[in-house]
């Protein structure tokens, strides 16, 4: 019983962080490099969550995938173009900042 106990406290603690870090956002800017890196950021405008009125950037490396981050970057185009709101997750890179997002959702 201690044992399950603990496994549960680690899978329920790992997602804690995991979640929405902007809701009810819009992007004021996109930039398709950071520096050297395979990363791109978006400047938010306005929203709720850790992120609201941030710069969050998306990393290939943290991604994990090309096509991933492809699409990732293509939904910000499109969102920054038609002025539309976003969602922006983070699946848990183990910090409480706004500088790995994994996922973003444009929506009306």
């Amino acid at each position: 019983m201690k044992y399950i106990s603990i496994l549960l406290f680690f899978l329920l603690s790992t997602q804690a962080v995991a979640g929405w870090i902007v809701t009810n956002a819009k992007i004021k800017e996109v930039s398709s490099a950071i520096g050297t890196e395979e990363a791109f950021f978006i400047i938010i405008d306005g929203g709720s969550g850790l992120c609201a009125d941030n710069q969050i950037n998306f990393s290939m490396t943290h991604i994990g995938s090309e096509k991933k981050y492809d699409r990732a970057f293509s939904i910000a185009l499109a969102a920054y173009m038609s002025n539309q709101k976003i969602k922006v997750y983070d699946y848990n890179d183990g910090t409480d900042d706004c500088s790995n997002a994994d996922s973003i959702r444009v929506y009306k």
